[in-house]
């Protein structure tokens, strides 16, 4: 199976659930404010997307990474 399928498909959505979240903390005005709340999110949307394409790539595979 290709990997790019995967990249491209988790990729997308992840940058487009980081680019909602970054909207949403500029609309409400805290896009300048640097606390943790706000890291631990953007950590939590970047590893919660890495970790669904692994999921779904190893799915596709009968359970095989490499």
């Amino acid at each position: 199976m290709k990997t790019s399928k995967f990249i491209y498909q988790y990729g997308l959505l992840t940058g487009l659930v980081n680019v909602i979240y970054g909207v949403m903390q500029f609309m409400l005005g805290t896009h300048y404010e640097n606390d943790v709340v706000s890291q631990v999110v953007g950590a939590v949307i970047l590893i919660g997307g890495i970790v669904l394409g692994q999921l779904a790539f190893r799915k596709e595979n009968n359970g095989l990474v490499s």
